[in-house]
């Protein structure tokens, strides 16, 4: 199964790395935002 979309090696490994950071980076925050909101409404 060949990939659909043909890029040069160099700016697919930058366009994933930059996907996985901006993904992980967003996962990181809500985790962070949901347990800190969940601390504060759950003593009140």
């Amino acid at each position: 199964a060949e990939s659909l979309i043909e890029l040069p090696g160099g700016e697919t490994e930058t366009l994933l790395f930059c996907l996985q950071a901006s993904i992980g980076t967003g996962v990181l925050a809500f985790g962070f935002g949901y347990l800190v909101a969940k601390k504060k409404y759950t003593k009140v």
